[in-house]
């Protein structure tokens, strides 16, 4: 009995190595769609004051996949300070992605460019904010099935915003789970 079910662990073991391997690979020239939930800390500096903002984005995105994966996508953030200072909006962006393949799972480099539209929300005022800004990522994938990945990723991003009344700058450290369905063409 022992005997039976080590020999079965070390069999899945292998097939689940190869599998990664081989989807993979079969994952060039392939429609990617994934949704991921971020975890974020952000710095706002506004007129010489440094705000810490602390919340979760949640980002759906649409890439096609040959050496570079090239992706549009939206995130909605939600960060606070406390109840009643947040900040909340959404942004627009395309990033490119090099996936440097693994037997055992994929690293993925990523740089992004984003514009956004920003809620500022205080007991005193609400204002609203655009800007743009670029962003840097890491991520490690593992595919779990032929056509489904699951990617856990560290990003940073930085932005310029401006309001009506004023200019700020954004930084972000975010940390991400993502799961990714890989289409057919």
């Amino acid at each position: 009995m022992k005997k039976t079910i080590l020999i079965g662990y070390y069999f899945y073991s292998a097939v689940a190595y190869g599998g990664h391997q081989s989807w993979s690979k079969a994952s060039s020239n392939l429609q990617q769609f994934t949704t991921q939930s971020e975890v974020l800390e952000s710095s706002f500096l506004e007129q010489e004051e440094n705000i810490k903002y602390k919340g979760y984005g949640l980002k759906s995105s649409i890439a096609y996949s040959s050496p570079i994966r090239l992706s549009a996508y939206h995130l909605y953030r939600d960060t606070s300070k406390s109840l009643s200072n947040s900040i909340r909006g959404s942004e627009l962006g395309v990033d490119a992605k090099l996936p440097l393949y693994g037997s055992a799972l994929n690293v993925v480099v990523g740089l992004g460019l984003n514009g956004c539209r920003l809620i500022k929300q205080t007991p005193d005022e609400s204002l609203v904010y655009f800007g743009q800004g670029y962003s840097g990522s890491l991520g490690f994938e593992r595919f779990v099935r032929d056509r489904v990945s699951v990617t856990l990723s560290i990003k940073d991003q930085v932005e310029s915003l401006r309001s009506t009344e004023r200019e700020a700058s954004l930084s972000t450290l975010g940390l991400a789970f993502a799961i990714s369905l890989w289409l057919n063409k």
